[in-house]
């Protein structure tokens, strides 16, 4: 299976998230077609952690990269929830193979 770009991703988790809490406010109803996109978007970032995590450091640095980015796009979109998602992620790997974050 060819790897998606997690920055391309990012943007989809934000419009779903969004769209499910309006939603679940107005409707107090959740659309179960956006929640199975929201987490199997998620489920995916997941699995290539676990994968990286069990198979070898070699994509350790550029998956963290993305997830900066990640990070980075929903703090700029003034998503915190899902930027501490992409963080804990990060955090995940970086602790796994020592990798440092910020010099």
């Amino acid at each position: 299976m060819a790897r998606v770009n997690l920055l391309d991703l990012a943007p989809h988790i934000i419009k779903l998230q969004r769209d499910i809490y309006s939603e679940l406010s107005i409707t107090c109803a959740i659309d179960p077609d956006k929640a199975r996109l929201l987490t199997g978007c998620k489920d995916y970032c997941t699995y290539l952690i676990l994968d990286t995590l069990e198979y070898g450091r070699e994509d350790a640095e550029e998956l963290i990269e993305q997830l900066l980015a990640c990070e980075t796009y929903c703090n700029d979109k003034g998503d915190r929830f899902n930027a501490g998602f992409f963080h804990t992620l990060v955090e995940l790997l970086s602790v796994r193979y020592n990798i440092t974050l910020f010099e």
